[in-house]
């Protein structure tokens, strides 16, 4: 049986999956096509007043008891329920507010002047007496803590802070400010380096405007910093390949290949450098691993008829070049190359 039939019956057993693939460098960017983070900012916004509303309700002052105690003959003729000028918290600051006078007056008169007043039927003043002298003032000094208890809401972490920054700095990448999501991003991992997803933007964004060694050190502190992140390995390889540097690209990725598990993307990309280095016996395996998760991807199928050939194992490079063609998403000049590579192989079967 030949090794690309074994590795799809292998497939059928073991129903494997991807290990964990994503998008590479066209990853981040289609955030630009996520919901609008102005419309999660305006739910923070919401929430947060709601939340400062709602304590200043809570933290209103009841009307205090009686700075006296008052006799029996005025508690009953007294009401219970607070004259129109407490119920009325919502008046606006600056309003004239009834009867202040009088209450500010009727404070100074002694205990026993009040008692007399209600022996000779003058109730009417009463009510003004007994809870308006000290819940004005009180609702105006109650007014300010309120103010402190929506500024509580900027008192965040640094993760909380780093997190707000990113997706500050994605809004800016939605409308084309790279410039000023870059410097976004650093503030963002300034608050918290452990940010992966702040990290692996920045560096995208480096690397679109050139600057791959800037990029490639954001990448080099953050595989420092978490080891087994094997998406910063592979653009960290990626950018090292653009810039010539293959035998340094191939380091990164073995020195990540113990976390990398069965990571399709990892192991096709870690084959094609050994291929290149000719060790072709470690690029095949590397390329089956792959294809375990992945068995119709064309690119990979080449990859592995390159090396099969390249150990004489024409019958399997045969199959996976065919295979290749099969799926029909080869591009025309690679499909030439595969018709050629089978003439080749067949009379040598």
């Amino acid at each position: 049986m030949s090794l690309i039939n074994q590795m799809l019956n292998d497939l059928d057993k073991r129903h494997a999956t991807s290990g964990g693939k994503q998008p590479l460098f066209g990853d981040v960017r289609s955030r630009r096509r996520l919901g609008s983070p102005a419309f999660i900012w305006v739910l923070v916004a919401l929430a947060a007043g709601f939340g400062a509303f709602a304590w200043s309700q809570l933290s209103k002052p009841r009307a205090p008891a009686p700075a006296a105690p008052m006799s029996t003959s005025e508690t009953m003729t007294h009401p219970a329920q607070p004259p129109a000028e407490i119920q009325q918290v919502a008046k606006p600051e600056g309003a004239e507010i009834p009867k202040v006078a009088e209450i500010k007056q009727t404070e100074t008169k002694p205990v026993v002047a009040m008692a007399n007043e209600n022996t000779t039927g003058n109730v009417s003043k009463a009510p003004a007496v007994s809870a308006p002298k000290k819940s004005g003032p009180k609702t105006k000094t109650r007014n300010k803590p309120t103010g402190g208890t929506e500024s509580s809401f900027k008192v965040v972490s640094p993760q909380q802070q780093s997190d707000n920054l990113y997706l500050q700095a994605i809004l800016f990448m939605q409308q084309s400010r790279d410039a000023d999501a870059q410097e976004t991003l650093k503030k963002s991992l300034g608050a918290n380096p452990s940010n992966q997803n702040a990290r692996q933007l920045l560096a995208i964004l480096l690397a679109d405007a050139g600057r791959n060694k800037e990029a490639e050190e954001l990448l080099q502190d953050g595989l420092d910093i978490s080891p087994g992140n094997s998406d910063f390995s592979i653009k960290l390889a990626r950018l090292q390949v653009d810039d010539g540097a293959k035998e340094k690209a191939l380091a990164t990725l073995e020195k990540g290949l113990p976390a990398a598990g069965n990571h399709d993307e990892y192991h096709a990309f870690l084959a094609a450098l050994l291929q290149g280095q000719g060790r072709h016996n470690e690029a095949v395996q590397h390329y089956i691993t792959a294809l375990r998760s992945n068995p119709s991807n064309p690119h990979w199928l080449i990859g592995a008829g390159i090396s099969l050939r390249a150990i004489n194992k024409t019958s399997d490079a045969a199959e996976a070049f065919q295979r290749a063609l099969d799926t029909g998403e080869l591009s025309k000049e690679v499909a030439e190359f595969a018709e050629q590579q089978l003439k080749q192989l067949r009379p040598l079967r």
